[in-house]
């Protein structure tokens, strides 16, 4: 019984290669790679390079297999919140887009884990500072640019609300490779998206092909809730 118990604190990633090799995740270890705080989305650039950090200090995996993916010469990093991961991913894509920093191209999320694909050891990281600097300005333009609209306006937005308890708000031209994607998990990350409060998509209606991915967002945020959204997202709105 005490057996089941212990095994029982363990979390994913079991390492399954015709060898017995166990990547274990203690609740110890999880508290330690969530530790940060966060009130609003500017606490953000802070966490995710600091978690960056944590996953470029983890140990050079050699062989095995985590969850169906191989990890040989990479390195892991156990989170225990989804959305932690795909938001590091989404801002270290970004990141790399501008700075070329090939390393980050091999950064990738798992089922509850960051992973960066490299094959030298001596491999730490960008400068944490560096890190926060570019995250912060991705943070910074997720705010500009954004029109209180209806949905009379954008008759081919995909995913619309109905009734008169949701408010529209549309971005013209994103800033941000995936920032639909990327406010929709911010919003889960805050609690908004998975109390069916907020969410963003840039899926549009598209009268031959049915729907079309474009550059323009759409946001959708519950009235009732929208003074708590702007204390944490603090978006720039013009009416």
């Amino acid at each position: 019984m005490k057996q089941i118990i212990l095994g029982s604190l363990f979390l994913g990633l079991i390492f399954t290669n015709n060898i017995s090799c166990a990547l274990a995740k203690t609740e110890q270890q999880l508290q330690e790679n969530n530790e940060s705080v966060l009130i609003t989305i500017d606490d953000i650039p802070d966490h995710c390079a600091s978690l960056v950090q944590k996953l470029c200090e983890q140990p050079l995996q050699t062989d095995g297999w985590a969850q169906g993916f191989p990890v040989k010469e990479c390195r892991i990093l156990p989170l225990d919140q989804w959305d932690d991961c795909m938001i590091c991913e989404f801002l270290s894509n970004e990141f790399r887009r501008y700075t070329k920093i090939v390393a980050y191209n091999k950064l990738h999320r798992i089922p509850h884990s960051l992973i960066l694909y490299t094959n030298d050891p001596e491999y730490n990281g960008c400068p944490p500072d560096e890190l926060k600097a570019f995250y912060k300005k991705a943070i910074d333009n997720l705010k500009v640019g954004w029109q209180k609209s209806t949905l009379d306006q954008n008759h081919d937005i995909f995913f619309p609300k109905t009734g008169n308890s949701w408010l529209l708000f549309i971005k013209r031209e994103s800033s941000i490779f995936d920032e639909a994607l990327l406010i929709r998990y911010l919003c889960s990350k805050f609690g908004f998206y998975n109390n069916d409060l907020a969410d963003a998509d840039n899926i549009w209606v598209n009268m031959e092909e049915g729907y079309e991915y474009r550059k323009a967002i759409y946001l959708w945020v519950r009235k009732d809730a929208f003074n708590d959204f702007q204390k944490v997202f603090g978006f720039e709105i013009k009416d």
